[in-house]
């Protein structure tokens, strides 16, 4: 195995497969060891990235582009939208899943004439508002009452790290996702570490 044998990846207990003597190279390890850095800022396993892409390429290929020819009746597409499948209670869709189709799959998805329109729709932070509605956190409810347009995750990751709200960039933002998104659905410490400080050592979990 390139990654853990001849690189060096971390051989952690949370990556072992089924097969005690097989790794992981699933999406939640690769996101856990895309955070390793060197001293310098590069990261220290760059296979990873070339990893991810290649999984990307390939779940496109066999799930749209090869996928979309056989699911097309008259010329027309009918996805399968699921409100009760997901755990989490979000609406999921199949054959094909356009809801994380990708945006070059999507030039072939046209309206059938100028009548129609495709609407594209997204809950705004409904989890940090579930929570906060749910635990009357002020710490959570306060921001949304000043300022419903609010952006959470920002506000989460200034909180934090003690940075001024108007101060968080995009990479800043998605550790303040991660750290929302962590506790609505009760990532680990452990996973939680190792998703913002790229390794799970106990300072970094107690921190967690």
């Amino acid at each position: 195995n390139v990654l853990y044998d001849e690189m060096g990846a971390p051989k952690l207990e949370k990556y072992k497969t089924k097969d005690d003597d097989v790794f992981s190279t699933d999406k939640h390890t690769l996101k856990d060891l895309e955070g390793a850095k060197n001293a310098d800022g590069s990261p220290t396993y760059p296979i990873v990235g070339l990893i991810q892409k290649y999984k990307k390429m390939s779940t496109l290929l066999s799930s749209f582009y090869e996928k979309l020819p056989k699911l097309i009746e008259e010329d027309y597409l009918f996805p399968r939208y699921n409100p009760l499948r997901a755990a989490t209670g979000r609406m999921t869709c199949q054959n094909p899943n356009i809801q994380q189709s990708e945006p070059s799959t999507r030039d072939f998805m046209i309206p059938d004439s100028d009548d129609y329109y495709f609407l594209v729709c997204d809950y705004s932070q409904v989890e940090r508002r579930l929570m906060g509605g749910l635990s009357h956190d002020a710490g959570i409810v306060e921001p949304f009452r000043k300022d419903p347009e609010m952006d959470s995750h920002i506000q989460t990751y200034a909180n934090m790290f003690g940075v001024p709200y108007e101060n968080v960039d995009g990479k800043m933002r998605k550790l303040g996702k991660q750290l929302n998104f962590g506790t609505a659905y009760s990532l680990g410490a452990k996973s939680l570490a190792s998703s913002i400080w790229g390794n799970d050592d106990d300072d970094h979990k107690m921190m967690a």
